[in-house]
């Protein structure tokens, strides 16, 4: 039964496989319904963080003005930051 599962439920066949303690069918059942649960919820998370988008937007500057000198400094003799 076990061998029947998909490829992708491999992390839960190797559980199944070196669990030492016996289960019932009814447990295994049990286990079964969570773990797909468990898929379908991280596959709805995945989509929705999947789904953001970076945006940018041409023709905006990053703070420097055309001479690469930052915007807070004067051009000219000296540093008058105050003046």
């Amino acid at each position: 039964m076990i061998k029947k599962l998909p490829p992708s439920w491999v992390d839960f066949k190797n559980y199944l496989k070196h669990k030492r303690k016996e289960m019932s069918i009814e447990d295994l059942i049990v286990r079964l319904r969570i773990e797909e649960d468990n898929k379908i919820a991280q596959k709805s998370s995945y989509t929705l963080t999947s789904e953001k988008a970076n945006v940018v937007e041409h023709g905006q500057t990053s703070g420097k003005n055309k001479s690469g000198k930052g915007k807070f400094q004067k051009e000219g003799k000296g540093s008058n930051l105050g003046a």
